[in-house]
């Protein structure tokens, strides 16, 4: 079992929320295309930021496994260079 089955587990009572960075050398296009995946994906859009070179999508409404399988989906558009993820865990009482 990895630890993006055990996250929702672990921390009952949090919000996962899932930072994607992805370094590519394409622009606006690119930007549509992972808005589009994330809509797919069924994830809710939180932020979407960054510059020349580098964006990061803020998302949350799927599991740790699913933003982790998006990442990897966004990794194969033309263009990226580079994608990976990061899980937040917010309000997780006591912690």
């Amino acid at each position: 079992m990895s630890i993006d089955d055990e996250l929702e587990r672990a921390f009952p009572n949090s919000r996962i929320v899932h930072l994607i960075s992805v370094r590519s050398d394409e622009g606006l296009r690119l930007s549509v295309e992972m808005l589009t995946a994330v809509d797919r994906a069924g994830a809710d859009l939180i932020s979407l930021n960054g510059g020349e070179g580098e964006r990061r999508l803020r998302i949350s409404g799927i599991g740790a496994r699913e933003a982790r399988s998006l990442s990897h989906r966004i990794a194969e558009l033309p263009g990226v260079l580079d994608a990976k993820v990061e899980h937040h865990i917010l309000n997780a009482g006591g912690l």
